[in-house]
């Protein structure tokens, strides 16, 4: 059984690590407003969500997503 995507409506940008990079997922975070910047992978879904994270992707902008995810880090240990 596959669980439910529970992505809620937005807009702006999305990190992501590789383990987002799935069809499904890309198609309903656009779907839902958010602009993907997901890292690709060597095998790539393919379909609408994935032409759109490959036109969005910027590997600055990716590097820029260590910084929120080491505050984070800081505040729940």
């Amino acid at each position: 059984m596959i669980p439910k995507l529970r992505v809620p409506s937005g807009k702006g940008f999305l990190y992501g690590e590789g383990e987002y990079n799935s069809k499904r997922f890309l198609n309903k975070a656009i779907s839902r407003g958010y602009l993907p910047i997901i890292k690709p992978k060597k095998r790539n879904p393919k379909g609408f969500g994935a032409w759109i994270r490959d036109k969005s992707y910027d590997g600055e902008m990716y590097q820029k997503r260590s910084v929120c995810e080491g505050f984070f880090g800081a505040i729940t240990n």
